[in-house]
């Protein structure tokens, strides 16, 4: 399924407009109707949007990647530690 959302909190964080997601202002009622009638009238964009959102989704959330994510923030961290170490060391 397509994604139509506002451009609220995280939101434009986690997808982009016209290749993940269509997106509209908070409170801009006819832009979420033109939203709308364009998902309505156009499959090919639906099942774009649909796909491409499915992918980057399950690419950038999935449990593994969230796991390879934590463990390069964790051995960032751990190289950021030893060099200061090494640098207090060398004073």
């Amino acid at each position: 399924r397509p994604i139509l959302a506002t451009r609220a909190g995280g939101i434009p964080d986690l997808v982009l407009q016209d290749k993940h997601a269509l997106l509209v202002n908070v409170g801009d009622i006819a832009g979420l109707a033109q939203a709308l009638r364009l998902l309505a009238s156009d499959p090919a964009l639906r099942d774009r949007l649909a796909t491409e959102a499915q992918t980057h989704i399950t690419q950038s959330f999935s449990l593994a990647a969230q796991l390879e994510a934590t463990k390069q923030a964790y051995q960032k961290a751990w190289r950021r530690s030893r060099q200061r170490l090494r640098a207090g060391n060398d004073e």
